[in-house]
């Protein structure tokens, strides 16, 4: 829906998290529990949020998602595939290669 004053009943919804990012103003945002449906959104919802809240800094959660917050200003993702630590700034979200499954976390060296 795209009516910003729409209010979900029983969670957030789009429009919901838009409100609490803007309003909260976090250093980084993960997106979790974005039920799948019929479709998979997460990289579509994460980037029209990004939009909305006029900021790059949000990915959507996904199982295999590693984070290492020793530095709070900081917070270090790990690629998921050299298994490196890299910052929040340096990752790439890829699509998942079977439909729901996976997304994964790349650095430059592993997306090349």
């Amino acid at each position: 829906m795209n009516n910003p004053e729409h209010a979900k009943k029983h969670h957030l919804g789009y429009r919901g998290m838009e409100r609490l990012v803007k309003g909260a103003k976090p250093g980084i945002t993960i997106l979790g529990e974005c039920w799948p449906g019929i479709a998979d959104l997460r990289i579509w919802l994460t980037l029209g949020l990004r939009k909305l809240c006029d900021t790059e800094r949000i990915i959507p959660a996904s199982l295999g998602l590693q984070l290492n917050p020793k530095d709070r200003k900081d917070i270090k993702l790990r690629c998921t595939n050299c298994k490196n630590y890299l910052s929040f700034d340096e990752v790439v979200v890829t699509s998942p290669s079977r439909p729901f499954d996976r997304l994964g976390f790349l650095c430059k060296r592993c997306r090349a």
